[in-house]
């Protein structure tokens, strides 16, 4: 109520939103289903940082098209959101080898396509830098810098490969 009668409230104190609860999957809450990867992988898209953490505590239990699906949606919020994509690599602690493994997955349409790949890289290296929040700094910069030299690899020492 008291947040409903002064909306600046919400902007100072942050908005009031239920913890985060991940959703049981599975029979008896164990690997969600490719439908429920589906859905899941349609919120993290969304920017939903609450499903965005729970598809990164999952990454080990998934595996082929599921685990490379959910993976490409991580890593494609380091463009689309930035700040969820680096709290949750933050608040999870992932080491710099599981945050280059995400951050470095393309869309499966950039396969065979490096000027397309070099377009997302440098997108993603964009909106991170955007991010000016201190407790976030050190995980951007490993983020960038793993962007950085996949980049370097994309565009190869005379120009696109």
């Amino acid at each position: 109520m008291l947040l409903k009668a002064f909306p600046a409230l919400v902007l100072l104190f942050g908005a009031c939103t239920p913890p985060c609860v991940a959703p049981r999957s599975g029979p008896g809450g164990g690997v969600p289903t490719s439908e429920e990867v589906a859905r899941l992988i349609a919120r993290v898209e969304a920017g939903d940082e609450c499903q965005t953490d729970w598809a990164v505590s999952i990454l080990p239990d998934l595996s082929g098209g599921d685990l490379e699906d959910t993976t490409r949606a991580i890593g494609a919020a380091a463009a689309h959101h930035p700040v969820v994509f680096l709290r949750v690599m933050e608040s999870r602690h992932l080491d710099d080898n599981h945050i280059k493994s995400i951050i470095r997955m393309l869309p499966l349409s950039s396969v065979d396509h490096d000027a397309e790949k070099l377009r997302l890289v440098r997108e993603r290296i964009a909106a991170l830098r955007t991010v000016t929040d201190p407790r976030l700094t050190r995980v951007r910069d490993v983020a960038i810098s793993f962007l950085s030299a996949y980049e370097q690899e994309l565009h190869g020492p005379d120009g696109m490969k």
